[in-house]
C-alpha cells in the first residue's frame, strides 16, 4: 500500500509538470489534480506512521517476549532490564502491564508493584493484576502456579512466529543469560550476530559457520571467538567442504584413523590367541599397529598446525587497529603464534600488550590486563599471593569465551609467565631498614645486566610519595659462601633430577675464585654431600653422582643442614634451594625456627620451584630471608635460572632516602627507567610482628615484620 501511494504521488507530480509545459491548465483540472495529490500525500503519511508504529510494536513485542521468558527462566533482575524497552501504550493488550508488575513483585520490589498497579487510569483491575497486587501488599511473591499462568497467557497473546522466536531466544541468551557483552555490544546486537554468538556459546559450531557464511558483518571480538574454532578443529566438516588443501589433510587423518581401528582389532584378536607358534605374526601385527599409530599422530599434528595457520591468516585479515577490542585480538594472536611454534612472534604481541601505556577500562580486557599485571609484579617482587594466576585464567577465559582450549592453555600460560618475568623482573628489594627513620634504607639485588642502578636510571616511590633525593651505594661482595640444596625425593626422578644436576654443575663451573660452596641433598632426611670447599671439580663430580632416592620431601632438614655448613664462614652467605614437592607437615612445623636461624646468621635463601611445588611456601621462605623465589615451569630453563640467581648474589645495592610522613603501613616501588623492570615491597614503620599474617597451612610468620623492620638485619 505504501509503495502504491508513493508511485501515485510521483505520477500526479509528473501530470502537473506535463500540464504546465503544455499549458493545458483549467481551473477544474487544477482542483481535481491538486485534490488527488493532497489526498495521496495524506495517505502516504498515514501509511508511514502505521508502518513505524507496526515496526515499533514488533520491536516491543520482542522485548516483552524476552522479559516474559526471563521470568520463566528465573532471570528476574534481567527481566526488569528487558522491560525498559517496553511501553504500556504499545503493548498494553499483550499483558505488558501485568508482566511489569509481576517482575517488580518477583524482584521483591513490593511497594513499587503496588504503586504501579494503583497508578492506572482504570481502577478496575483484572484477575491477574489483583493477584499480583494482593501478594505485593502482603510482601510476598506471587505463587508459582499463578506466575506460570501469567507467563503462558502472555506468550499466547504475543503469538510469536517461529522465526521471531528463534531470533528473540538468541537475543535473550546472549544479552541476559551469561554470554558476557559490553554495553556497546548490547546496543549493536543484531539478529544474526545474536544467533552467531549463541551458536558459539552452545558449541553449535556448524551453525555458527553457517551464520558467518550469510555475509554477516563480523566484529573484531567475534572474529577472535571464531578463530578459536579453527584452533580446536570444531569445524572440520565445514572447512573440508570449502578448502581442498585442508580436506586432503582431513581425509588422510580420517583414513589413517580407520586403518588404526582395524589394526587395533587385529592386535587384540592376536593377543587373545594362545597359539605360541604365532609369535612372529603377533610381532608383525604389533609393528604394523605402531607404524600406523605414528603416522596417525603425525597426520593429526599436520592437521592441527594447518588449522592454527588458518586461524592466524583469518585474524590477520581482520582490521583491529584502534578497535576497542584490540587487546583481546593481540592476545589471541600471541597464543596462536605460540601454538604454531613461532615463539618470537608470540613474544612481540605479549610485549606490546603488557607494556602498553594506553591501557584503559573502556577497552575490552584493558582493566583485566592492568589488574593482572599489577598482581604479577607483586608476585615476582616476593609476594606470597598467587592471585596473579587466578587473574590470568580469568583473562584468558574472556578471550576463549565458550571455545575453551584446555589442552594448550597451561603451556601458553607458562610461556607468558616466563616471558613477563624477563620483562618486569630483574630487581628484588631484599630488606628494608627503618632503624634511622625518617631515613629509610632498602637493600636491593639486580640480576640483569641491562639495569643501571643510579640516581639517573631508577624511579622510587614510597607509599605514593615520589622520592626525589636518594643515594645509591654498591655493596661489595667478598668471600661469598654458597650452599646448594637439592631435592632428591621420588618426584624428582627422570628429567627433573637430570636437568637440575646439569644446571647446578654449570652454575658451579662459573663461580669466581673467591666463592666457596657446599652441596646438600634431602628427601626424608638431609645429607651433607660436600662441606664448604674451593674445589669446583669436587662438587661437580659429587653432583653428577647424585640420584633420586625415592623418598619424601623434608625441606627444613635440607635447609638446616645447609645453614650448619655455612656456619663459621665469613662474608656473604647464600643458600640456593631447589624442590618440586610439598613439604611434610612435620617439616613445616620446624620451618619457623630454621628461618629464624638463617636470619640471625645473615643468610639469604633463594628458592627454585619446579612443577608440583608449593609456590607460596617457597616464596615465603625466600621473602623472610631476603632472597628470591623463582618458579620454573620448564626444567630446560634451569641454567638461566641459576645464572639469574648468581647475578643477583653478586650485584647488591643500598638505596637511602627520607620520608616525610608517619604512616605505619608502607610500600616501596623501584622502577628502572631504561626497561620495564620493577620491584615492590611492603613494610611497617612500627617494625612489630603482624599476628594476622598466617601461612595458609598454619605456619605463622612470627618475626616477619620484625625482620624487615630492621632489627634482625645483621647490621
Amino acid at each position: 500500500m505504501k509503495i502504491f501511494l508513493i508511485l501515485f504521488v510521483i505520477i500526479e507530480c509528473l501530470i502537473l509538470i506535463l500540464l504546465t509545459v503544455l499549458k493545458k491548465w483549467t481551473k477544474k483540472v487544477f482542483i481535481i489534480v491538486s485534490a488527488f495529490t493532497v489526498l495521496s500525500c495524506l495517505g502516504l503519511g498515514i501509511a508511514s506512521y502505521q508502518s513505524q508504529t507496526t515496526s515499533e510494536s514488533v520491536d516491543q513485542r520482542g522485548q516483552l517476549y524476552i522479559a516474559t521468558r526471563l521470568i520463566e527462566e528465573d532471570y528476574l533482575g534481567e527481566s526488569l532490564e528487558a522491560l525498559s524497552g517496553v511501553t504500556d501504550d504499545v503493548c498494553l493488550d499483550l499483558n505488558s502491564r501485568i508482566i511489569r508488575a509481576l517482575s517488580y513483585n518477583l524482584n521483591e520490589a513490593y511497594q513499587t508493584a503496588e504503586t504501579y498497579l494503583n497508578s492506572g487510569n482504570n481502577n478496575v483491575l483484572g484477575e491477574q493484576e489483583q493477584l499480583i497486587l494482593d501478594a505485593s501488599i502482603e510482601n510476598r511473591e506471587v505463587g508459582s502456579d499463578e506466575r506460570d499462568n501469567i507467563i503462558v497467557s502472555t506468550l499466547s497473546l504475543i503469538n510469536a512466529t517461529e522465526s521471531e522466536m528463534q531470533q528473540w531466544e538468541a537475543e535473550m541468551k546472549v544479552r541476559f543469560m551469561g554470554f558476557h557483552l559490553s554495553d556497546e555490544e548490547k546496543e549493536d546486537l543484531s539478529g544474526d550476530i545474536a544467533l552467531l554468538r549463541l551458536a558459539v556459546s552452545e558449541k553449535r559450531f556448524e551453525d555458527a559457520y553457517n551464520t558467518l557464511a550469510n555475509d554477516t558483518e563480523i566484529g573484531v571480538r567475534d572474529a577472535v571467538i571464531l578463530s578459536n574454532m579453527y584452533v580446536r578443529n570444531y569445524n572440520h566438516r565445514v572447512m573440508s567442504d570449502t578448502d581442498d588443501e585442508y580436506a586432503q589433510l582431513w581425509n588422510n587423518a580420517a583414513k589413517l584413523q580407520s586403518e588404526l581401528n582395524v589394526a587395533s582389532l587385529s592386535l587384540l584378536k592376536e593377543e587373545n590367541n594362545d597359539d605360541s607358534e604365532g609369535d612372529d605374526t603377533d610381532n608383525e601385527i604389533k609393528d604394523e599397529y605402531q607404524l600406523l599409530e605414528a603416522k596417525y599422530s603425525l597426520a593429526l599434528t599436520e592437521l592441527n598446525q594447518e588449522s592454527i595457520k588458518r586461524a592466524i591468516n583469518y585474524l590477520n585479515s581482520v582490521d583491529a587497529e584502534n578497535s576497542e577490542y584490540q587487546l583481546g585480538y593481540e592476545l589471541q594472536l600471541a597464543r596462536l603464534y605460540f601454538m604454531s611454534n613461532q615463539y618470537d612472534k608470540s613474544k612481540e604481541y605479549i610485549y606490546q600488550i603488557f607494556t602498553s601505556d594506553s591501557l584503559s577500562d573502556s577497552m575490552w580486557l584493558g582493566k583485566e590486563i592492568e589488574t593482572f599485571k599489577d598482581a604479577y609484579i607483586n608476585y615476582i617482587s616476593n609476594s606470597t599471593s598467587n592471585e596473579y594466576s587466578i587473574l590470568f585464567d580469568k583473562l584468558m577465559m574472556s578471550v576463549y569465551q565458550s571455545v575453551f582450549d584446555d589442552e594448550n592453555f597451561s603451556s601458553f600460560k607458562e610461556f607468558v609467565m616466563a616471558y613477563l618475568r624477563e620483562i618486569f623482573g630483574g630487581i628484588v628489594i631484599r630488606r628494608v631498614n627503618i632503624s634511622n627513620h625518617p631515613q629509610i634504607t632498602a637493600e636491593i639485588s639486580v640480576s640483569r645486566s641491562d639495569i643501571n642502578v643510579d640516581s639517573n636510571s631508577i624511579l622510587i616511590t614510597d607509599t605514593l610519595e615520589t622520592i626525589q633525593n636518594f643515594s645509591v651505594e654498591t655493596i661489595e661482595v667478598n668471600d661469598l659462601s654458597l650452599s646448594i640444596v637439592l631435592d632428591i625425593s621420588g618426584s624428582m626422578q627422570g628429567n627433573n633430577i637430570t636437568d637440575s644436576k646439569n644446571a647446578i654443575r654449570d652454575c658451579i663451573s662459573q663461580l669466581g675464585d673467591d666463592v666457596s660452596a657446599s652441596f646438600v641433598t634431602f628427601s626424608n632426611s638431609a645429607n651433607l654431600e660436600c662441606a664448604l670447599t674451593d674445589s669446583k671439580y669436587l662438587i661437580m663430580n659429587l653432583v653428577e653422582a647424585t640420584d633420586s632416592d625415592g623418598g619424601g620431601t623434608y625441606i627444613s632438614s635440607g635447609l638446616s643442614t645447609a645453614i650448619d655448613a655455612l656456619s663459621g664462614s665469613s662474608g656473604s652467605r647464600v643458600i640456593i634451594l631447589l624442590s618440586d614437592g610439598a613439604d611434610f607437615d612435620e617439616s613445616k612445623a620446624l620451618m619457623d625456627g630454621v628461618l629464624t636461624e638463617a636470619i640471625a646468621n645473615n643468610i639469604s635463601i633463594y628458592t627454585i620451584g619446579l612443577q608440583g611445588c608449593e609456590e607460596e611456601y617457597l616464596q615465603m621462605i625466600a621473602t623472610r630471608t631476603g632472597g628470591q623465589f623463582i618458579m620454573v615451569t620448564n626444567v630446560a630453563e634451569l641454567d638461566r635460572t641459576y645464572q639469574e640467581i648468581q647475578n643477583a648474589m653478586m650485584n647488591n645495592y643500598l638505596i637511602t632516602y627520607s620520608v616525610s610522613d608517619e604512616q605505619d603501613s608502607r610500600s616501596i616501588k623501584i622502577k628502572d627507567t631504561g626497561s620495564y623492570a620493577e620491584a615492590r615491597k611492603e613494610y611497617l614503620l612500627s617494625g612489630g610482628a603482624d599476628d594476622s599474617y598466617i601461612y595458609e597451612n598454619g605456619l605463622q610468620e612470627a618475626g616477619y615484620y620484625k625482620q624487615i623492620g630492621g632489627t634482625d638485619l645483621g647490621r
